[in-house]
């Protein structure tokens, strides 16, 4: 399966793997069509209905199940009674294909999934996440039957042999075999680093693996040819340039096509072990760039100039080329039909193009989907044809009729952000795409729906008073909000390009905002009006900070200067210029008399306002993600050096750095109430706690390795609020414990779990609460109406 960028499909490149034959032991076992229209708008919030629920993790593998993020490797079970998708996140999906009703989720994956294969009397499935595991999957019920750490690998190769229970997985050096039914391992072991690519011949007999060596200098690029019956190596084929990253048999078994980095596809002949054919125009990032015909007589390709292209293999000639009409539009995937009498080309407007072999030319066009096709399969007996999309959506085609009769999509959103209001249990909550929602912690209702934004938030704030909700997205819409009514008070009008911070002033009558557009901006807090343009600045504004008395504004801007503003008048009061690059955050100590900022010069400085002096850099290297987290009382200053949190102590001058560093730059840097504990994560890096005291990681909610785009703490300092890719909002006890989950589908649908009570409250149809179990995934009915009473 090929990993995919949104816009474009690639395939994933593959790094050393870290699974040693060794090392493949037995671990413990684990123990409707979802069809959802687009955000509505829609102010009004259902009517809960409370349902005693017995709270456990499969709840929230239900909940979490709805979402499906886009879609990037399809397929059918092999006796077409099921499909499976796997989207842009750690779970796959998989379908009833007559029903399209959910039957269950494969989810334990920290990691997104690279990999996916039905083992070939569909019973099991095999899952390989990038840097972290290949997990075995009962495919009725979901039950993970075995983990296997991988280490810091992209995406290891994995093949089921035909016909048998046996993976073959790619190792350093080598290639394991697995046999699943009784756990044994075999395997070949070569003189090679990786390999990139696996594929078995249609008869089981041998085994291709395309191999990369990096101990010689140039590279070695090669395929090799194992024979199982022989136990050896029979055959090595080179001469391809780059490295071979997909291979596929010819249904006979005596040819087999290699598609590489160098842009070539080249065509086998196994037992002369020489190249038959090279076709020129290979799309190394097509997701399904290779698709022979069922009679081994022509092969499908994506070329690397926009097209697709038909090739009669025996007389060496292309006998058909589609290139999509508009010239921004790319060929992504391509695939034979099993009896042979169609190919079906995928492109990035979301088209099917249908070539009729018997023709030789397009005879039909399917469309439906709004973004590129990334996956595409045909049914087992060439009846229906699945695609899935980056629009987040699967549908399947009848091949005769041309008629469409599944569509699956995701029915919530991931979160982006979310803001505890500063005196309340009240939560904003913003979901990708820019809806917001408030959420009630208390009472655990969904209090309003706030529709209005045209792209991803980029910005959301609470006014002081918790009564206006400032909020800015990524198409240059910025609204002011009345908390208590959903109403908008403003728009925020007079930028030119996106808002990137939002900072109100203390008593919360102004608000200042720093853009794109190389502008701050002073407005009105309660009526959004517009006050005053901090001009001045030769770059983008990554940050804007009002001073704790509320009478200065710092600034942060790309042309590597720190400016203070009047925040009355407008007025520049002093800058400072030491920083060597870019400075991308400032942040104000909260007694107003330092101001510290983070630059792209890999250096954290302090200014004092009040003496104009620049202080020297406080520690050698703060990293990109430019973060930068004062403690609650002053005392100490967080910030992130090499992906490692570092604390700066005021009294002493010295630093400390926390025990783990993140797998990626933290997203946010949030210390707690009482500045005992400092949190740290991001969407792409799982959430870490650290005790201030000692450095340590805390044991915490972050265990299973969460990751949350985003997380908060209550003021109170007894619940800290995140959300994640999925859809999923939580809040949990600073211990770690759960205590209430919120899901809100794209219809305004929604339900909220209390963990400590095991009530639900439910303003959804009777489908978006669902449990994933060890029978499948299983939606949990309504409470029924009390039957009226009889006069």
């Amino acid at each position: 399966m090929a990993g995919l960028s949104k816009g474009r499909v690639r395939i994933a490149r593959v790094g050393a793997a870290a699974l040693a034959i060794a090392l493949l032991a037995v671990p413990p076992a684990f123990g409707e069509e979802p069809a959802a229209p687009d955000g509505t708008a829609s102010g009004a919030v259902a009517e809960p209905v409370a349902q005693p629920q017995d709270m456990s993790e499969g709840v929230l593998a239900g909940l979490s199940a709805q979402y499906l993020g886009w879609l990037k490797d399809v397929s059918w079970s092999p006796d077409g009674t099921r499909f499976a998708t796997v989207g842009s996140g750690t779970v796959a999906h998989i379908w009833d294909a007559e029903t399209h009703r959910l039957l269950t989720v494969l989810k334990g994956h920290q990691r997104e999934i690279a990999r996916f294969a039905w083992s070939p009397d569909g019973a099991r499935v095999a899952t390989v996440a990038d840097s972290e595991s290949l997990r075995l999957w009962d495919a009725a019920t979901g039950r993970q039957l075995r983990k296997i750490d991988l280490g810091p690998t992209l995406s290891t190769p994995i093949a089921w042999r035909p016909g048998s229970a046996t993976l073959a997985v790619a190792v350093p050096g080598g290639v394991a075999l697995l046999d699943v039914t009784d756990n044994s391992v075999s395997g070949f072991r070569g003189d090679f680093s990786t390999a990139d690519a696996l594929a078995w011949s249609p008869d089981g007999t041998l085994l291709a693996a395309s191999t990369s060596s990096y101990g010689v200098e140039p590279t070695g690029h090669d395929i090799r040819i194992f024979s199982v019956a022989e136990d050896r190596r029979v055959a090595t084929l080179t001469g391809q340039e780059g490295g071979t990253i997909a291979l596929a048999w010819a249904p006979g078994g005596k040819m087999l096509a290699s598609g590489s980095r160098d842009e070539t596809v080249r065509i086998w002949d196994i037992a002369a072990t020489t190249s038959l054919l090279e076709i020129p125009s290979y799309d190394r990032d097509a997701a399904n760039g290779l698709s022979w015909s069922p009679d081994g007589t022509g092969i499908a390709v994506v070329g690397n100039e926009t097209e697709a292209a038909i090739w009669n293999v025996a007389a060496k000639k292309e006998i058909f080329r589609l290139t999509p009409p508009e010239r921004d539009t790319r060929v992504t995937g391509v695939a034979w039909s099993p009896g042979g009498a169609t190919v079906a080309i995928g492109d990035d407007n979301g088209r099917l193009h249908l070539w009729s072999k018997a023709e030789g030319r397009v005879t039909a066009t399917l469309e439906g989907h709004s973004e590129a096709i990334a996956a595409l399969a045909w049914a087992p007996d060439g009846t229906r044809l699945l695609a899935g999309s980056l629009d987040e959506s699967a549908r399947i085609w009848r091949a005769d009729t041309k008629e469409m009769t599944a569509v699956i999509k995701s029915k919530t959103r991931p979160v982006d952000k979310v803001a505890w209001s500063p005196t309340s249990h009240l939560a904003a909550i913003a979901l990708e795409g820019g809806r917001i929602v408030l959420w009630d912690t208390g009472t655990g209702r969904l209090t309003h729906i706030l529709d209005g934004h045209k792209g991803d938030i980029r910005a959301l704030a609470f006014s002081p008073d918790g009564t206006r909700l400032a909020s800015s997205d990524e198409e240059e819409v910025n609204l002011l909000w009345d908390v208590a009514s959903d109403k908008t008070i403003a728009t925020l009008t007079g930028h030119t390009n996106d808002i990137l911070s939002i900072s109100w002033s203390p008593d919360g009558a102004r608000l200042a905002t720093g853009s794109y557009d190389a502008t701050a901006r002073i407005w009105d807090g309660r009526t959004g009006a517009a006050l005053a343009v901090l001009d001045g600045h030769g770059d983008n504004i990554h940050k804007v900070d009002f001073s704790p008395d509320g009478t200065r504004i710092a600034t942060a801007c790309n042309d590597g200067i720190v400016r203070i503003f009047d925040a009355a008048t407008g007025k520049e009061l002093a800058r400072h210029h030491d920083h060597e690059d870019n400075v991308g955050n400032v942040a104000w100590s909260p007694d107003g008399a330092l101001l510290a900022s983070a630059s792209y010069d890999d250096t954290v400085r302090l200014f004092d306002p009040a003496t104009g002096e620049v202080k020297k850099a406080i520690c050698c290297s703060v990293d990109l993600a430019m973060r930068l987290a004062w403690s609650p009382d002053g005392s100490r200053l967080a910030s992130t050096a090499n992906a490692y949190v570092v604390v700066w102590d005021r009294k002493t001058g010295d630093t400390a750095r926390m025990e783990n560093r993140f797998s990626h730059y933290p997203g946010f840097l949030k210390w707690s109430p009482d500045g005992a504990f400092v949190a740290g994560g991001s969407e792409f890096a799982p959430t870490m706690v650290f005790g201030i005291k000692y450095g340590w990681r805390l044991r915490g909610f972050n265990d299973a390795g969460r990751i949350f785009p985003d997380l908060d703490w209550h003021r109170d300092g007894h619940a800290v609020i995140t959300g994640d890719r999925s859809g999923l909002i939580e809040t949990w006890s600073p211990a770690g414990e759960p205590q209430k989950v919120l899901i809100v589908g794209n219809d305004g649908t929604w339900v909220s779990c209390d963990w400590t009570t095991s009530t639900c409250l439910r303003a959804d149809d009777g489908t978006l609460l669902q449990i994933a179990g060890p029978d499948g995934v299983k939606a949990v009915p309504l409470p029924r109406s009390p039957e009226p009473s009889a006069e």
